[in-house]
């Protein structure tokens, strides 16, 4: 466990901090377990909550997905048994694989596949820079 005050902990409380004040008005919690804050943030604990079915509405309302698209989201949902579209992030996604898909995924992993091949077209001087990665090399895993 990295002391708070490490450079570490303070990275991870930037990120955290940026994260949720990019959140608007929605209440936003990353972790994998309890975390509690260090000194350095104004919250002491925070806790993970998946958005309930009004939350996951609003996200869906605030895209730029047309009607038919947003509707396609809300039926793909309703084919899911599994809670992964109760994160945002994971929402944010199914909504960006429909609107450049016209359909949503054929399961979790074509969803993740899509983004992360998105992310290595994007900008692979970045990905050079930041983690001596290739797109290619990024896509076979490093």
């Amino acid at each position: 466990m990295l002391p708070n005050g490490s450079p570490a902990v303070s990275a991870y409380s930037n990120a955290i901090r940026q994260f949720m004040d990019g959140m608007g008005s929605c209440r936003g919690v990353l972790a994998s377990r309890e975390y509690k804050g260090p000194e350095a943030l104004p919250w002491k604990q925070l806790r993970i909550l998946a958005l309930d079915s009004k939350h996951k509405d609003e996200l869906i309302e605030n895209t730029s997905l047309d009607p038919q698209q947003k509707d396609h989201v809300r039926r793909h949902l309703a084919g899911v048994d599994n809670g992964m579209f109760g994160n945002p992030l994971f929402l944010s996604l199914l909504c960006r694989y429909i609107k450049k898909n016209s359909e949503g995924p054929t399961n979790d992993l074509d969803l993740l596949g899509s983004h992360i091949r998105s992310l290595a077209e994007r900008d692979p001087r970045y990905l050079l820079d930041r983690y001596s990665l290739s797109p290619k090399a990024l896509l076979n895993g490093g």
